[in-house]
C-alpha cells in the first residue's frame, strides 16, 4: 500500500525540504517557500493573506497561493524563495547587507501590514 500523499503533492508541488514550520517546493521550473500556519480560525488567516495579495516591494517576498490543509487546521501560504537566506544571516552579514531588508520593514509598518512571523528566521 503506497504513502498517502500530502496537501502539498495534492497542490501539484515537488517537496525538497519540509519541517514542521515550512517546506522547499518546486512547481513547474520554479522554486517556492512555504510557510505553515497553524490558526484555529479561517479568518485570521484570510484577512492577513488578502493584505500579502496587494503588497508589492522588491525587499518583501511576493505572495503567490495560499490554502488550507484537508483535514488539518494548518494553512499554507507559497511565497517566492529566495536563494540568499534568511534575515537572521543577512543581520550577521553586516549593515550594508541588512539595509535592503530595512527597507521592506519600513514599507510594510508604512502600509499598516503586521506579520506575526517577521522573526529574523522567517
Amino acid at each position: 500500500m503506497g504513502k498517502e500523499q500530502s496537501t502539498l503533492e495534492k497542490k501539484g508541488y515537488v517537496i525538497q525540504e519540509e519541517t514542521e514550520m515550512f517546506a522547499v517546493v518546486i512547481k513547474g521550473d520554479d522554486k517556492f517557500f512555504v510557510k505553515k500556519i497553524k490558526t484555529p480560525t479561517n479568518q485570521d488567516f484570510i484577512s492577513e493573506a488578502e493584505i500579502l495579495k496587494t503588497v508589492s516591494h522588491p525587499h518583501i517576498l511576493s505572495w503567490k497561493n495560499s490554502f488550507k490543509g484537508e483535514n488539518e487546521d494548518i494553512y499554507y501560504v507559497v511565497t517566492d524563495y529566495c536563494d540568499g537566506g534568511n534575515l537572521a544571516d543577512k543581520i550577521k552579514d553586516g549593515p550594508d547587507e541588512f539595509q535592503e531588508e530595512e527597507t521592506g520593514f519600513k514599507y510594510s509598518k508604512a502600509k499598516t501590514v503586521t506579520h506575526s512571523d517577521a522573526g529574523s528566521l522567517s
